[in-house]
């Protein structure tokens, strides 16, 4: 992650050749990376470079701080048209209504399992807030037996899914709000529109900006479509199904070491926000650092020990598989 503005990539032999405007450079083989994520503003590339990386495979990921804006990637040799035809033909049928619904019951599963996660280790010594906190957990367990045991058609699922995850989220952040210290500011969940000005919602945001980008590379990898989505209604401006993946992996890769960060955290909360609304980029440059070693630690899930963002290259290559009828359902991410 190349996480300040102002690089330059060139080429050398078979290195790539990173420098940084104050003179910082580093060379390193192409064939040790896979992927590099910068951000665009004030980013130079040599043609060289992008042929070097082209052809060896390495993703380059464009982001702003608030969205991604790109990615740099050859061009498939084939794509899989019956996949991207049946893609289309799920949303118009029950495969859709499975889709949704199991994204969902993830999401508040994961959810669930964070808040006893930090309850358990956090709040041993602060039974005020235990008992608050877990009071929001059984509400959200509550939830979550509805949305287990809910009857859904494809003409109303996405409403009633849609009512019970934003109730789940708004008690969740609730719980959140409560564990936090009231310095940093966090009062409920704000996004990029809604403009926060506390550290950790502008820190969410941030993190989730770089984990779309991940999950975004992963779907156009698998051959389906990141616009066609199930659960999120389908958007010019917004890649559906992106949304739809990033579900399962926020609570896992992004909310879990945030939380800990903040927790944890021994200096000013008014030294992470500069200008209102604008991160410093030592703080993105740290939290940044703690994304990336979160998705390259190893978990089984599903029978395969890998890395969390292995997991999210085979996350939509299973998706895929339902679609098509291959697999019985489709079993999103939950290790927590």
């Amino acid at each position: 992650m190349l996480s300040s503005y102002g690089y330059r990539i060139s080429k050398k032999g078979d290195l790539l050749v990173i420098k940084r405007a104050s003179g910082e450079k580093l060379e390193v083989s192409v064939g040790n990376i896979g992927q590099i994520v910068a951000f665009a503003r004030g980013l130079s590339l040599s043609g060289d470079a992008i042929n070097l990386m082209l052809r060896h495979g390495v993703n380059l990921i464009l982001v702003s701080r608030n969205r991604p804006l790109g990615i740099l990637q050859a061009f498939r040799r084939g794509t899989h048209v019956k996949l991207r035809k049946e893609q289309v033909y799920a949303q118009m049928d029950n495969r859709a209504v499975a889709i949704a619904k199991s994204i969902v019951y993830g999401k508040i599963s994961n959810q669930i399992e964070l808040l006893r996660q930090i309850r358990r280790n956090r709040l041993r010594r602060k039974p005020d807030i235990s008992s608050r906190v877990l009071n929001i957990y059984n509400n959200i367990k509550d939830i979550l037996r509805e949305v287990e045991r809910i009857d859904l058609d494809i003409d109303n699922y996405r409403e009633k899914l849609l009512v019970r995850e934003a109730e789940a989220s708004r008690l969740y952040w609730e719980a959140i709000s409560t564990i936090l210290p009231e310095e940093i500011g966090f009062k409920c969940r704000k996004k990029r529109f809604e403009n926060p000005d506390d550290p950790f919602n502008l820190s969410l945001n941030y993190l989730y900006t770089l984990l779309a980008s991940q999950i975004w590379s992963c779907i156009e990898l698998s051959g389906l479509d990141p616009w066609l989505g199930y659960f999120h209604v389908d958007n010019n401006r917004r890649p559906s199904l992106v949304m739809d993946l990033m579900e399962e992996f926020r609570q896992p890769v992004v909310d879990k070491i945030l939380i800990s960060y903040f927790l944890s955290y021994k200096g000013d909360f008014n030294d992470i926000v500069m200008n209102c609304r604008v991160l410093s980029e030592t703080h993105i440059r740290e939290i940044s650092r703690l994304f990336f070693q979160k998705i390259n630690e190893r978990v089984s899930f599903r029978g395969r020990v890998m890395s969390i963002s292995g997991h999210m290259y085979f996350q939509p290559r299973r998706l895929a598989k339902f679609i098509l009828g291959k697999e019985p359902g489709y079993i999103p991410y939950n290790v927590v």
